[in-house]
């Protein structure tokens, strides 16, 4: 978003790259899917990474377009929803990445 103001610098982004399709046979090798699950795994350290999650996993950084902090908010949900849920939850509203959740300790 531009604010047109003198000596503005504009810097676009862009999100990691994502597989584009469910059946991906490298989808382990997308940045965006590798940072998901990295994130994932900081909170469930066994989360199984079968056929069906790998596919959720890419339908959810497709959903946030690999943009990393979309992919970190939605990764920190596993600790309460499997990626399917997640996913779920993304294409009803991606306002579920929106959390009231504070790390312990935090100021209110």
């Amino acid at each position: 978003m531009r604010l047109n103001v003198w000596a503005e610098h504009v810097f676009p982004l862009h999100g990691l790259p994502v597989p584009a399709e469910d059946n991906d046979a490298h989808i382990q090798g997308y940045s965006s899917v590798q940072l998901f699950i990295e994130s994932a795994q900081r909170s469930v350290a066994g989360l199984a990474l079968d056929e069906a999650t790998l596919r959720a996993i890419g339908q959810i950084c497709r959903h946030v377009q690999g943009i990393p902090l979309g992919i970190e908010l939605a990764a920190a949900l596993v600790d309460d929803l499997t990626p399917a849920e997640i996913k779920a939850e993304i294409e009803q509203n991606l306002d579920v990445l929106t959390s009231a959740r504070r790390p312990t300790g935090a100021p209110p």
